[in-house]
């Protein structure tokens, strides 16, 4: 079982992602139904935190398929590596955020100083004008606006806000700040190993923001699904996703104390693999 379990063959990682993914899926939903927990403020986003990184670990699956391109009427199967790059930059930074918002060992009054900066800047973004011919979302934009005033008084009489500098401040007041620290400095002080993400992520947001780099890799690329290269950076890719997938759903028993009776119910084979990947990913490389 450690073998099969340690392996880094592509078909073993897709067939690990197939099966954390449902777990976590599976572990969420029965944690809800059984549970109902009373939540501390703003809980109930890590749930949806966990499902925009379900959904990119489905899109993440699906892409690693490759797909079918039509060039000068032939038929070529592709991978598509510069989206699987994007789709895993957003699960890294989801991750990230799960841990800064609601996993950091930080006092309660801090974690509240957290989210509301983070949900100030969220609705900020939505006050930017859209052209909307409808109007349909006026009146919740019109709505918001007062929330954000809100948020922003209790955001000013906390004793966090002296810790703002003068252009987080700036910042703030301009269109909002979702975190105080930059994502290099949360993964640098994440649960996961620096040394397993630290430079893939980097290499995905140049393929995010369309770097010159990125551009110039991408054009040197062999992107045949048969092509060894584009063989090992999709291993790569899902190997790391795979990693964030375990790591995350130990984050969610650690979090939630009464989530590890529903997780017993799962096969041993299954929470090996987890557990394994947990391991590897958080301890001292």
């Amino acid at each position: 079982m450690l073998l099969e379990t340690a392996s880094t063959d592509l078909l073993t990682i897709k067939n690990h992602l197939d099966l954390t993914a449902k777990i976590l899926a599976d572990l969420i939903q029965l944690y809800k139904n059984e549970i109902n927990p009373n939540l501390d403020f703003g809980e109930a986003y890590i749930e949806t935190l966990n499902i925009k990184i379900l959904l990119a670990t489905n899109t993440g699956l699906q892409l690693a398929n490759g797909q079918n391109l039509k060039v000068l009427d032939k038929e070529i199967q592709i991978i598509d590596i510069s989206s699987l790059y994007v789709v895993a930059r957003t699960i890294i930074e989801c991750f990230l955020t799960i841990e800064y918002l609601f996993v950091n060992d930080i006092s309660q009054e801090e974690r509240n100083f957290r989210f509301k900066l983070w949900k100030i800047a969220g609705f900020m973004m939505r006050q930017q004008p859209i052209n909307d011919i409808n109007q349909i979302h006026s009146a919740k934009i019109e709505s918001e606006k007062e929330e954000i005033d809100k948020l922003k008084k209790e955001v000013k009489a906390s004793q966090f806000y002296s810790q703002l500098s003068k252009n987080q401040i700036w910042k703030l007041d301009a269109y909002g700040i979702p975190r105080t620290i930059s994502w290099s400095d949360l993964l640098s002080k994440s649960s996961i190993n620096t040394k397993l993400l630290d430079g893939y992520y980097k290499l995905y947001s140049n393929y995010a923001h369309s770097e010159f780099v990125s551009i110039m890799q991408l054009k040197q690329m062999n992107l045949n699904i048969a092509s060894q290269i584009a063989i090992d950076n999709l291993t790569s890719t899902l190997n790391n996703i795979r990693i964030i997938n375990c790591v995350l759903i130990n984050l969610f028993l650690q979090k939630f104390e009464e989530s590890k009776e529903i997780y017993e119910r799962f096969d041993d084979k299954t929470k090996y693999i987890i557990d394994f990947w947990n391991s590897f990913a958080t301890k001292e490389q």
